[in-house]
This record gives structure tokens, C-alpha cells and sequence, in this order.
């Protein structure tokens, strides 16, 4: 059970990376990536449990990465 559980932690972790990177090189609006965050899979395994987490996870990824907006966009 707990590889099946690491695994599930591993593929949540990447897409929500993948996600990130398309919208730090401009191939999708915050909006989509959030939107799109919103529908990986086994969020809660990762911590992100609501909403207003995906915008901290991405208000910290701008803030991180010197995208225009940070946190408030």
C-alpha cells in the first residue's frame, strides 16, 4: 500500500510541476493552471486540500520565479 500511495504522491507532485512550468513559460494564464491544478488527481496527498491553497501554491511559484503578479495576480 505505500508504494501505491508514494506513487500517487509522485504523479500528483509532477503534473502540479508540469502545470507550473507551462505557465512560467507563458503556455497557459494562471487561470488555466489553476484550473487545471484543480483536476490532478490526489491533490490532498500533496497538502492541497481547497482553492485557496492552489492560489498559495501559485502566488509562491510566481513569488519564487519573478512571474509578473506574484502572489496577487
Amino acid at each position: 500500500m505505500a508504494k501505491v500511495k508514494q506513487w500517487a504522491m509522485d504523479s500528483a507532485e509532477t503534473e502540479v510541476d508540469s502545470i507550473l512550468l507551462q505557465y512560467k513559460n507563458g503556455s497557459i494564464t494562471r487561470d488555466v493552471a489553476f484550473d487545471m491544478i484543480k483536476n490532478v488527481d490526489h491533490l490532498q496527498l500533496i497538502g492541497i486540500e481547497d482553492e485557496d491553497v492552489i492560489g498559495e501554491v501559485i502566488g509562491d511559484y510566481e513569488i519564487q520565479n519573478n512571474i509578473n503578479g506574484g502572489a496577487n495576480a
